[in-house]
């Protein structure tokens, strides 16, 4: 074990088929403890981000559709919370394992159209793209993605390679929970749909049981949530233009033309140092470009559809799009970038990579202090550094005069999703419309810890007696405080 935390060792274990699989799963399991740690301590002088508090509140009534977004994320979150007990702490661990559950797929595609040493390569270059550790820490829509691109995208290679039902139907089932999880998961479907266009085997594929196990499988899976958004008025669907849509089809321009740019700057640093090690020649940039081999080609489209797509549609839509989209789209850039025979990669190289990988989050871990001193005296968490003391300052006035259980939380919609998982009645946010004999007071709060303190804050709070207040779509009004 000892020679797992050098990095020839380290490679060593990851290159040998008897212990590969079983050292890839430590590895990735030290990788998701790290950087959960990490959340918990850089982000320790801050409370939930807003998306996170926002869905922590949707699972806590399971349905087939939500407000913003299909069900997924919320899903997976009440079934995590019903294991392990709600804190900051364990919400940043599920974060973690979501991206690190994308990286063990990644591991497996690799596997089949790398060489063992390339394989590896490819697993450290994404455990140094942010997506999978600074930005996987914040749990939402985008995020949560992640394992379900990579097993897809897994699973649907396999199917495309074996025309096995087992494979087809998994395929399928990971298709449809990706939709669950965003609609944005349409590009990755149609990405796929055109690999396998352009797979060699296609004949052989599509006159096969397989892509029609697939397609019944992940349209059976949407299907509850379809019949959601009818009753519904299709929310989801209008959220989502209200949301992106550009005020100008120059703004729209604008985001199109910087997507890629912004997408690949997330990349550049481990794919720039790939090139400084290995040095490719043009032939082989050439080949990576464009190969030669079919199944390549076939595995290229997959990866280039779903950032290529997301342009068009921001310019035929008229609307903003955002590289965080891109966050689950990674799982075949080591694929793509490694696959042409045309590229070397010497057991130096490798090592040298595979050191930086080990020393990069732990490095990050010993600087979380500071960057959690930073937000703290900086001010740059806002309101998310009060959730907590603010949800407290709530509970103490609310039971010293009103005295009931609390059941709802209105105000500022992020000031209402953020304090509502640190109140002991789970109260649920609410819209409201008029507001009639209130109590009110004003509080000012700093967040303080380990003897630094922040910089304050003041919020005008208004608690409304039950029967006080009328609910838009609530049929008995109960009683809430409002907060600004």
């Amino acid at each position: 074990m000892s020679r797992l935390l050098t990095p020839h060792g380290l490679v060593d274990a990851l290159v040998d088929p008897m212990r590969r699989e079983r050292t890839a799963v430590i590895v990735l399991t030290a990788y998701a403890c790290v950087w959960a740690l990490y959340g918990v301590i850089a982000k320790g002088t801050q409370d939930l981000h807003f998306d996170m508090a926002e869905i922590r509140e949707w699972s806590q009534e399971l349905d087939w559709g939500y407000a913003k977004h299909p069900p997924f994320a919320p899903w997976l979150v009440r079934a995590w919370f019903t294991v392990v007990p709600f804190t900051d702490g364990t919400y940043y661990l599920l974060a973690s394992i979501a991206a690190t559950v994308g990286l063990w797929f990644a591991w497996k595609v690799a596997g089949l159209y790398l060489d063992p040493q390339k394989r590896v390569l490819g697993l450290v270059m994404l455990m140094l793209v942010p997506f999978y550790n600074f930005h996987a820490l914040k749990f939402n829509a985008n995020t949560v993605l992640t394992p379900l691109w990579a097993a897809t995208t897994w699973w649907f290679l396999k199917s495309l390679e074996t025309r096995a039902m087992s494979y087809a139907l998994l395929a399928g089932l990971a298709a449809g929970m990706a939709i669950l999880g965003k609609y944005w998961s349409g590009v990755l479907i149609i990405a796929l749909f055109f690999a396998a266009f352009s797979y060699p085997h296609r004949k052989e594929y599509f006159s096969s049981w397989a892509p029609w196990v697939t397609g019944t499988v992940g349209t059976l899976a949407f299907l509850p949530h379809l019949a959601w958004l009818v009753t519904h008025d299709f929310s989801t669907l209008a959220y989502a233009k209200a949301s992106r849509m550009a005020l100008t089809y120059g703004s729209a321009l604008q985001s199109a033309f910087w997507y890629l740019p912004k997408v690949a700057a997330y990349v550049a640093a481990p794919v720039l140092m790939l090139f400084a090690a290995t040095r490719p020649s043009m032939i082989s940039v050439a080949d990576t470009v464009w190969p030669k081999d079919g199944t390549r080609r076939a595995l290229l489209i997959a990866f280039a559809v779903p950032h290529i797509l997301p342009v068009l549609i921001a310019l035929a839509a008229k609307s903003e799009i955002s590289a965080l989209w891109a966050i689950p789209a990674m799982t075949l850039l080591p694929v793509v970038l490694l696959s042409s025979p045309q590229l070397a990669v010497t057991r130096l190289v490798l090592d040298r990579i595979v050191l930086l990988a080990m020393v990069f989050p732990l490095a990050m871990l010993s600087l979380s202090p500071l960057v959690a001193f930073y937000i703290l005296k900086s001010g740059s968490a806002g309101s998310q550094a009060h959730y907590g003391m603010l949800a407290a300052d709530l509970e103490k006035h609310w039971n010293a005069t009103i005295g009931k259980p609390l059941r709802f939380v209105g105000g500022d919609p992020q000031l209402a999703y953020g304090v509502s998982p640190y109140l002991p009645d789970q109260p649920l946010p609410y819209v409201y419309d008029r507001v009639r004999s209130t109590i009110d007071w004003t509080v000012s709060l700093a967040r303080r810890v380990g003897g630094f303190t922040g910089p304050p804050k003041g919020y005008f709070i208004v608690s409304v007696p039950p029967r006080s207040v009328r609910l838009q779509s609530r049929p008995r009004p109960r009683p809430s405080p409002i907060v600004w």
